[in-house]
């Protein structure tokens, strides 16, 4: 299951000119967290003050992995130069932002100014990611000659350095330059070993790294003995994230899915792949579901997006299904003869309103969704592979954080990927949703916009959120380039502009949406409408506005003296 994460992989300081001697304090907390609970990431006296070049250097920090971990991380600087009567080197808050302008994956750099310098928070944004928890473990070589003779004999370790450097495989983002230290350490800042214990596990700057569902993690290992000086370990391995439980896939990345890497007996890196849901909190929900006898447990399917290399333009057929025990509901269907255009980077697919709830008896379940999907035009993509949502095999404490949670399994294919988003509803109701366009007395040549539903269990102030877990009831641009879908105009016909028989009520939807009983349906409206028989484009009347309903709620809203708008739940 993946999320929109933020990776810190560096803090770097930039003296104004000459070298310095940092001290003071690097803090971060959540701005999420209702307690504030803040974490040091540095702290060091005057007495023990960092050496910086002119040229700038990166910061030895620490406890990054609760920064992976947040929501929405505010990081606080308080640096100072020891040698300039400790002037200020950085001194500010900077916010970090999960928004991608591709919605794959963006380094991004903020800077936080001082009277004599500045320092740089490097980070990168994910959109779609899961978390690799990484452990190494030495071992010694049968019949190495090196180890004889160098071990402390009151300890029993031996001292060794080197580095553990992650990196991704090709991702779409263009992170090809990115790097992820986890350990760095010289000759002289040696770590003491002990093989073939459980005491051997290193202590490493970092475990944790955020990883796209879709992209490989390449771990490269090099280790010297330190009185020998005689490197040991100098090896790459590349593994693949997705665990085979939650999707499979035809191109059958399952077996480079290990959760152990050998270097030829001198090492063990130990890897754990962890559901971003499961580490951190609820913050994203304003409110927990309630059980009512009137709710059932219902899936709510809220897009599909497929991401790809370049963001090909694509003419996708294929089928999108979701297996039941008694019934199987196609959410997509085209052949090759009609098939999804996404053009100018449009990622979602418009997917069916299923015509019955997606429901489920008890809370044991075990869904599968069948993925098959082609790009029929250049071959650029094929998806062939199954995402599942289950809780029948879990333990009893993890049972209950599959649900009111907002989840995305993604598929990976030739060419991109498939991504699934969804919540399972603990206790929910189905909505039917009816817009309507009342016209008074004229035609009603063009009308465009877009009209989006969401409950109020969720915060959606993260930007990914608010584009791919909202239900699109309508949605017809302008500009077919600014369209969600990217669906095909739906001007009228030249023979309809100049009817002398208007239309008096034109449907935009009817759209089925699954609510918690406990929450309220929202619907976003931003229309605009015009009546060519006033044949001025400066007449377009424009309606931007969001609504709130519970079951049996009516609206009627006037879009200037031409128009009403009429909105019916049920």
């Amino acid at each position: 299951m993946a999320r929109p994460l933020i990776d810190v992989f560096s803090i770097t300081i930039f003296p104004e000119s000459l070298s310095c001697a940092i001290h003071g304090s690097i803090s971060a907390y959540d701005k999420l967290d209702p307690d504030f609970e803040t974490y040091e990431l540095y702290e060091h006296d005057a007495e023990h003050a960092d050496l910086i070049s002119e040229n700038g250097q990166a910061l030895l920090v620490t406890d990054l992995d609760t920064v992976l971990l947040m929501q929405k991380p505010v990081i606080t600087f308080f640096l100072k130069d020891r040698d300039k009567d400790d002037a200020l080197i950085a001194s500010g808050v900077v916010e970090l932002d999960d928004a991608t302008s591709n919605d794959y994956e963006e380094i991004k750099h903020l800077e936080v100014k001082g009277s004599c310098g500045h320092a740089t928070v490097n980070y990168v944004a994910l959109s779609c990611a899961v978390v690799a928890d990484i452990s190494v473990l030495l071992l010694e070589r049968l019949g190495s000659n090196f180890v004889r003779g160098q071990v402390d004999s009151d300890t029993g370790s031996i001292p060794v350095f080197g580095s553990i450097v992650v990196h991704y495989g090709k991702t779409f983002g263009r992170t090809e330059h990115l790097s992820i230290t986890l350990l760095n350490t010289s000759s002289n800042q040696s770590t003491p070993i002990i093989f073939e214990s459980e005491k051997a596990y290193m202590e490493l700057t970092r475990n944790l790294v955020a990883v796209p569902i879709y992209s490989s993690l390449i771990v490269k290992t090099i280790f010297t003995e330190t009185n020998s000086n005689q490197t040991f370990i100098n090896e790459s391995a590349e593994v693949w994230p997705a665990s085979a439980e939650r999707a499979w896939s035809k191109l059958g990345y399952a077996n480079r899915r290990c959760c152990a890497i050998d270097y030829e007996r001198h090492a063990r890196i130990c890897l754990k792949w962890l559901e971003p849901f499961r580490l951190q909190p609820s913050a994203h929900k304003l409110r927990d579901s309630v059980h009512d006898c009137q709710g059932d447990i219902l899936l709510e399917v809220f897009s599909v997006s497929i991401g790809r290399e370049n963001d090909n333009d694509l003419s996708v057929a294929g089928t999108i299904t979701i297996d039941l025990v008694d019934d199987d509901i196609v959410i997509f269907k085209r052949d090759k003869n009609d098939p999804e255009r996404l053009l100018d980077g449009r990622k979602l697919l418009s997917i069916v309103n299923p015509y019955k709830p997606i429901e489920f008896m008890s809370e044991c379940i075990n869904v599968n969704m069948r993925i098959e999907l082609t790009d029929v035009n250049r071959g650029l993509l094929t998806v062939d592979g199954d995402a599942y949502f289950y809780t029948i095999y879990l333990l009893e404490e993890y049972v209950q954080q599959e649900f009111d949670r907002l989840l995305c399994s993604a598929v990976e294919g030739e060419g991109g990927y498939c991504a699934i988003h969804y919540a399972v509803f603990k206790s929910a109701i189905r909505m039917k949703v009816n817009v309507y366009l009342l016209c008074k007395g004229v035609d009603v040549p063009e009308y465009h916009g877009r009209i989006v539903a969401w409950s109020d269990m969720f915060d959606y102030t993260r930007e990914y959120d608010r584009k791919y877990y909202r239900r699109i009831l309508f949605d017809k641009p302008d500009d077919d380039k600014d369209s969600l879908w990217n669906v095909a105009s739906k001007k009228m016909k030249t023979d309809q502009i100049f009817s002398d028989k208007p239309k008096t009520k034109v449907k935009l939807s009817s759209s089925y949406v699954v609510v918690p009983v406990n929450c309220a349906l929202h619907i976003d409206l931003d229309l605009s409408v015009s009546s060519h028989r006033r044949g001025d484009p400066a007449s377009a009347q424009r309606l931007q506005d969001t609504l709130k309903f519970k079951v049996g709620g009516k609206s009627s809203i006037k879009i200037g003296e031409d128009f009403d708008l009429f909105i019916k739940v049920s």
